[in-house]
């Protein structure tokens, strides 16, 4: 009696250590547990432990990164395209470095800057009606 006594706590012992049986894995819960896995090894850096908030913003700077070479470039192509239209190139492509004239009223150095003006006004004029909009 003492015997099987022992060999029934032994087997409540070796039962609690075990894990309990759960259901079988979905092939999308391995695809899921596969995909985890990947992100522990190659990229973890990426997922900043899970914060949200330092994601996002990382997201963020990689959009506004975009949108500054992108800026940069559309800038200098705007002012070489008003100063050929106001004829401050030459027959090589090169700019003058005193040209005086102007396209449409303005300089073509001025392009960028004017550009910039009238984004800032119509977007203050403009957004207490979308604001509007999108509150009712």
């Amino acid at each position: 009696e003492v015997h099987a006594l022992n060999n029934n706590n032994n087997n409540k012992n070796l039962y609690s250590k075990m894990k309990p049986e759960t259901a079988k894995s979905t092939p999308g819960d391995q695809d899921h547990q596969q995909q985890e896995q990947t992100k522990k090894k190659c990229c973890a850096w990426w997922y900043f432990n899970g914060s949200n908030m330092a994601q996002g913003l990382n997201y963020l700077g990689v959009g506004r990164g975009a949108v500054v070479m992108s800026n940069i470039f559309l800038a200098s192509s705007f002012v070489y395209l008003a100063s050929d239209q106001a004829g401050c190139v030459d027959e090589e492509g090169e700019l003058f470095d005193d040209c005086n004239n102007n396209v449409y009223g303005f300089r073509p150095a001025a392009l960028i800057s004017n550009i910039a003006v009238i984004a800032g006004l119509l977007s203050a004029f403009f957004m207490p009606l979308f604001g509007a909009i999108v509150d009712c």
